[in-house]
């Protein structure tokens, strides 16, 4: 049975209503884990490393998208609420129209300066070009991944939440085998991880376009428009929290990721005795699984500030008493570390340590 907005809705319906939304979320979610398993485990860890570091400013860009549609589709659908249906049509259009011209503009301004960005957050000099490729690809390719975020809203206020999600898992399942195709198969590496996401992207944004083109069964249907100033700037204030929840989280993502370069060829160790003390401190909190993290943060926080400032740390062991009474972790220092850890940064390889004794 069709579900309309104008229906009475129960907690039954709603649910029903929302679902497909959620996972829209879900499968929109998937490109860079699927993007990162296959590029891990047959391409290197330095491709999946420059992967993770950029990939947060390509979700920055595109999370444009998630504000147009987001706040569009309010004055959208209350437009359609009063009544003005031809009006409506029009603002969903200048709203597509928009997206097409943001996502256009967007990515001819970012890929000149990728190198420098790449640098800033944190790209050593292994890294760097992998991260152009990756990049480069994804923000050919930005137009039907703003697409996507953009209908993924749209869709809902079109009364077609369901065909939006049809559209979403197919797009994902497109990302999934491509990338099975072009890293497993063909070895294409990082840049067949990069075109699959792309023509995956192509699947979740054109097919809608071309959906709303074209005659169809929905409350909407893009048309003649021209720019609505107003209009735009209201869809832009109303879908700021969409856009400040992406940018949050991604920056969030961009200096997680710069923290953890800081730990390169450093060991960290727990000992079986730390991660059951872990575990016995979280229900005594009773904080159960989710405090995991909260009791890991209290034993690391200090060495994520001690072990980039001291490049002489080559080894860190977690012990029980570390989680328990808040010890001191056992460190091993070597000066030699050192040089080594300068040489990595400089994408240089390291020389082997000689375990035979000198003449």
């Amino acid at each position: 049975m069709n579900i309309q907005l104008s229906d009475h809705f129960d907690y039954k319906k709603l649910f029903r209503f929302v679902l497909p939304s959620i996972c829209m979320m879900v499968f929109t979610s998937i490109y860079s884990v699927v993007d990162g398993f296959f590029v891990s485990n047959y391409v290197g860890k330095t491709p999946f490393a420059a992967l993770n570091l950029i990939y947060p400013l390509v979700q920055i860009i595109a999370s444009l998208g998630f504000m147009l549609g987001a706040g569009g589709s309010a004055i959208v659908g209350k437009t359609m609420g009063e009544g003005d249906k031809e009006r409506a049509n029009k603002y969903f259009s200048m709203l597509v129209i928009a997206t097409i011209v943001i996502a256009t503009v967007s990515s001819a301004v970012t890929i000149p300066f990728l190198r420098p960005l790449s640098i800033l957050m944190g790209a050593d000099e292994s890294m760097v070009e992998h991260c152009i490729t990756y990049a480069t690809i994804l923000l050919i390719g930005m137009l039907p991944f703003m697409l996507q975020n953009l209908f993924q809203a749209l869709m809902i206020t079109a009364q077609k939440p369901h065909l939006g999600f049809a559209v979403t898992l197919l797009a994902g399942c497109t990302n999934m085998f491509l990338d099975y195709l072009m890293v497993g198969v063909l070895s294409l590496g990082l840049a067949g991880a990069a075109w699959a996401t792309v023509i995956s992207q192509i699947v979740g944004g054109i097919i809608p376009l071309v959906y709303f083109l074209l005659p169809n069964s929905s409350l909407l249907r893009i048309g003649k428009t021209k720019f609505y100033g107003k209009v735009f700037l209201n869809a832009c204030t109303n879908g700021s929290s969409e856009l400040v929840s992406n940018i949050s989280a991604s920056i969030v993502s961009i200096l997680y990721n710069k923290k953890l370069m800081e730990y390169d060829d450093v060991d960290l160790e727990f000992t079986p005795e730390s991660l059951e003390a872990v575990a016995d401190k979280a229900i005594e909190r009773n904080i159960g699984a989710r405090g995991l993290r909260a009791v890991m943060e209290g034993v690391l926080t200090q060495l994520m500030y001690d072990i980039p400032s001291d490049h002489t740390i080559e080894k860190v062991t977690i012990t029980a008493d570390c989680v328990k009474n808040g010890a001191q972790p056992e460190i091993i220092r070597d000066p030699e570390h050192a040089v080594r850890r300068a040489k990595l940064k400089t994408g240089k390889q390291p020389e082997k340590r000689s375990s035979a004794p000198a003449s």
